[in-house]
């Protein structure tokens, strides 16, 4: 139903409704996900879609009071921390793969966009664009400033195990039992 409604307002050239959409699409995909995984009793592997779905509402509460004081420039970054993103993604790939789409960017055109953001953001802050997205902080950061620290400490890092692969030798298994 959101997902509908911003749908609509962004046909009607209401630009900022896509950024909105993009983290109703996640949230709710993520959503999906874990539902699956529990339903198929992976409650393990279902940890890790809800540590996405927290980090899309940290995410989402960051851009929304960002939005709130100046939307315009949270617009702004969002573009430019998804084209470094996109920047990043292509270099990674030594570009491959684009002569094959038609119309696709350029080598030459990545770094043409790379060198318009070095243009208007400091070197920080194109760094912290790269390492963070457009928030420029740590999962951890975002939850501090958004006061949920204690949600982060016991969802987010709990469930990192299972993320990151570790393994619980008493147990054989990765992550902990949740």
């Amino acid at each position: 139903m959101a997902l509908q409604r911003l749908s609509r307002a962004a046909a009607a050239g209401r630009r900022e409704a896509r950024f909105f959409s993009i983290f109703v699409l996640q949230a709710a995909q993520d959503i999906r996900a874990v539902t699956s995984l529990y339903r198929e009793n992976l409650k393990e592997p279902a940890q890790i879609p809800v540590r996405a779905v927290l980090e899309c509402r940290f995410n989402f509460d960051v851009f929304l009071l960002r939005f709130l004081r100046d939307p315009t420039e949270t617009i702004a970054l969002m573009l430019d921390a998804m084209m470094l993103e996109k920047i990043k993604q292509a270099e990674s790939t030594n570009y491959a793969g684009l002569a094959l789409i038609p119309g696709a960017p350029t080598p030459d055109d990545f770094r043409q966009h790379e060198k318009d953001i070095k243009a208007r953001r400091s070197p920080s802050e194109v760094q912290k664009l790269r390492q963070y997205g457009f928030s420029q902080m740590s999962v951890e950061q975002r939850a501090r400033e958004l006061h949920h620290i204690d949600l982060y400490n016991t969802v987010y890092r709990n469930f990192s195990r299972n993320v990151h692969g570790e393994v619980d030798p008493e147990r054989g298994t990765a992550g902990a039992a949740f």
